[in-house]
């Protein structure tokens, strides 16, 4: 979010780490723009499809950003499902995430109707694997979990993963 640029210190450490800013609650063109030329350059960019942190602590509906951007360049999608609600400094609990198999939409039309329902693929996806990153947070992050088939376990402290290595994640977005 474009706000926290601003902030003295922490904007410079995020722009080092190659995060740009998005006006939310807009359409933020020249992020759109950003985001195409780093995915055309070969480069993995992370979108929160969402567009927003979700109150409800269940996934909400996509933005079709991300359809955009991945189908006008002709990459693929690696979604990912976190479970993170309710974490905070003071609550430190177990938190998940999970990926799903890299997927395209090359079969959808480059128009609002197709980048609709590209979000609406990627929305159900998403909402799948907030299921399965669910229950691995309910099952206390387990070293073996049923249901998917590389699983391991992150970090305990502070906040608890389920999660791919880098190694695993490289190969499912090449």
């Amino acid at each position: 979010k474009a706000e926290l640029m601003a902030v003295p210190v922490l904007g410079d450490v995020l722009r080092d780490c190659g995060v740009f800013s998005v006006r939310r609650g807009e359409s933020d063109r020249d992020a759109i723009r950003h985001a195409r030329e780093i995915a055309r350059a070969g480069k993995v960019v992370g979108v929160f499809a969402e567009g927003t942190r979700q109150r409800s602590g269940v996934p909400g509906p996509v933005q079709p950003g991300a359809a955009m951007i991945a189908m006008q360049e002709g990459v693929p999608v690696l979604p990912c499902g976190l479970e993170s609600f309710g974490w905070s400094p003071r609550n430190r609990r177990a938190c998940a995430f999970v990926f799903g198999e890299p997927f395209t939409l090359d079969d959808l039309p480059s128009n609002g109707r197709g980048y609709k329902q590209g979000s609406e693929r990627i929305e159900d996806e998403l909402r799948r694997l907030w299921e399965k990153a669910r229950e691995a947070v309910a099952l206390g992050c387990p070293p073996v979990f049923e249901g998917l088939e590389r699983y391991r376990p992150g970090w305990r402290e502070p906040f608890g993963a389920a999660l791919f290595t880098p190694e695993e994640l490289a190969r499912r977005i090449a």
